[in-house]
């Protein structure tokens, strides 16, 4: 008597699949119908490419520990907004004395974590706000301090509760005009992904809570 074929192997799915479908899911829970802004874009990469615009040495393998220092740093934040008089809105800045700069709040990635919860992570840890997570912004691409090419991801957040506390990394926190926001920042990247990306956003997002 011949033994029974071998019975094919279930298809798995790829481990990033997963974690991103997951992430998104428990977002999509907590968020939606709560405000305004609580819509997640789903139309960015979960692992973009990179560009070389600001450096030649991305993606060149050479010594073992250049290839360590061209892969990109892995990054997320939040841009929060809050309401303001007259139909405006107001960004949330953060200062690092350490630096000597104003910026978002953000941070890298820890393992096995994913863009999105990183940047509701980071702005809680930065600012003391917990955060509703609006739609994707975008992404800044620059070199380190370090001489490592550094991808962070952002999404627009809206407070709901909490308040600002000094920590070792953030000294400070200040709420500005969006408008003045730009003189305020401390890199060109953050300046102008804050005046490209942000007010079309928040058009839209205000027009659909009319509708």
């Amino acid at each position: 008597m011949r033994d029974p074929p071998p019975r094919p192997l279930a298809r798995r799915r790829p481990l990033g699949a997963v974690v991103a479908s997951t992430a998104c899911a428990g977002v999509h829970r907590r968020g939606v119908g709560q405000h305004p802004l609580a819509v997640v874009s789903t139309n960015k990469p979960w692992y973009p490419p990179i560009s070389t615009e600001r450096t030649g040495n991305f993606g060149r393998v050479g010594k073992p520990g250049a290839v360590m220092r061209s892969l990109p740093v892995r990054a997320a934040g939040g841009i929060v907004v809050r309401p303001a008089g007259r139909g405006g809105w107001e960004v949330a800045l953060v200062f690092r004395a350490s630096r000597g700069d104003w910026g978002f709040p953000k941070g890298k990635l820890e393992p096995g974590e994913s863009e999105l919860f990183c940047a509701r992570r980071e702005v809680e840890e930065e600012t003391g706000l917990l955060c509703n997570i609006g739609a994707y912004v975008g992404q800044t691409q620059y070199v380190d301090r370090r001489g490592r090419p550094k991808i962070v991801h952002y999404w627009l957040m809206e407070p709901l509760t909490g308040t600002f506390e000094r920590t070792e990394e953030v000294d400070d926190m200040q709420w500005v005009s969006i408008d003045l926001a730009g003189t305020v920042l401390s890199y060109g990247h953050d300046r102008f992904l804050l005046a490209r990306s942000v007010p079309p956003v928040l058009a839209e997002q205000v027009l659909a809570a009319r509708a």
